[in-house]
């Protein structure tokens, strides 16, 4: 979960902590971005086979890197090392720019705030397979 908000941070993990017990957080996208690194670097350490690695749900507007440029930095990381990340973008505004801002970095779905974990979760299974 990378916002800048702790707020956002604690009720989202709140919500998603029965179906996800694991909810790493980062408050902006640079941090996001070198906590990925460090995880693939330890997943390849451990495993031989190409998997989906995580979801991130990613703030569009935060200091230090956005959300856009975050995503970007991520997606070629998991390329690089041969994994799948899912990313969720989260915006505030819902406006058309926002979305295909956030898909033309390479994100898989975007929401509008506030985030709707139930719609979330039904777009993993449904649309991703994902077993929640």
């Amino acid at each position: 979960m990378v916002d800048d908000a702790a707020s956002n941070r604690k009720m989202v993990k709140r919500s998603l902590q029965k179906t996800f017990p694991h909810i790493e957080e980062a408050e902006n996208g640079q941090v996001a971005v070198d906590k990925f690194v460090a995880f693939v670097n330890t997943y390849r350490q451990s495993q031989q086979s190409s998997d989906l690695i995580g979801v991130v749900l990613m703030d569009l507007f935060m200091p230090i890197m956005d959300g856009v440029e975050a995503t970007r930095q991520i997606k070629q990381q998991a390329e690089a090392a041969g994994v799948e990340v899912l990313i969720f973008g989260v915006t505030g505004q819902g406006l058309m720019d926002d979305v295909r801002l956030f898909k033309a970095a390479g994100a898989d779905e975007v929401f509008v705030k506030p985030l709707d974990t139930t719609k979330m979760l039904h777009c993993l299974q449904t649309v991703y397979g994902f077993a929640t």
